[in-house]
């Protein structure tokens, strides 16, 4: 049995130290992986929902000669007002979700303060925006390929 120097002992400590916030990094990192996912399917998923209720609305504008591109430019201003209101609510429900976790996690013996970095805040609402502007181009796919007629004649049943 070898006695160990305090020096080995401080680099043992050290590397666990280390292996520890390495396995909390990919904890993190599978986090926003998973959330940016799940905005990307929220987001795809009302996209749908909106053009299926307004079906009928968008034919009846094609018939009276609304051209793809203005009905492309609505979608596009739809869903940028979809993305800052989703994305304002969920940079709000972020903070709420870290005071709350802060507050759980604090003792007497030990504090973990709430300090609210602005540039977070801004890029957890960029990323919400972007998703949704991204998934808008599948909206307008499905305005141009969408019979009109058959359209309307279901609306007018």
């Amino acid at each position: 049995f070898k006695q160990k120097t305090a020096y080995e002992i401080s680099l043992g400590l050290v590397g666990s130290e280390m292996c520890i916030r390495d396995r909390q990094k990919n904890a993190m990192q599978a986090v926003y992986v998973l959330g940016g996912i799940m905005a990307i399917a929220i987001l795809f998923n009302t996209l749908l929902i909106n053009l299926s209720e307004r079906d009928s609305e968008l034919a009846t504008l094609r018939v009276l000669g609304a051209s793809r591109t203005r009905l492309a430019v609505i979608l596009t201003v739809e869903h940028t007002f979809i993305g800052l209101v989703g994305g304002i609510a969920g940079a709000l429900a972020s903070i709420a979700y870290y005071a709350g976790m802060s507050n759980a996690f604090s003792t007497w013996a030990f504090h973990i303060p709430v300090i609210i970095d602005s540039t977070v805040f801004l890029q957890i609402i960029g990323f919400v925006l972007v998703a949704a502007l991204l998934t808008t181009p599948v909206g307008i796919l499905r305005i141009g390929r969408m019979n009109l007629l058959e359209v309307v004649a279901r609306h007018e049943r």
